[in-house]
């Protein structure tokens, strides 16, 4: 989990390398939001050669203006 710096917002990561928004809305916490991470290991190139390219979020943190999220990755 990662907390946005002004509370409002808070990151957790889920299953099949995606990360999920909840934020507050209306006094309870709600999604808002998800997305899927995508690596170099994602290209025909490592189709072709058999590579895994299903990432593991490891990590989150939000930048302390809270414009940018950041995922630690672990390719399984």
């Amino acid at each position: 989990l990662a907390w946005a710096p002004d509370g409002e917002a808070v990151y957790a990561s889920g299953g099949n390398g995606r990360v999920y928004r909840l934020a507050m809305q209306d006094g309870k916490w709600a999604a808002s939001g998800d997305f899927p991470v995508e690596t170099a290991a994602d290209t025909a190139a490592a189709r072709q050669a058999k590579q895994p390219a299903n990432p593991q979020v490891t990590g989150l943190a939000v930048s302390p203006d809270g414009r940018r999220l950041f995922v630690g990755l672990g390719i399984r």
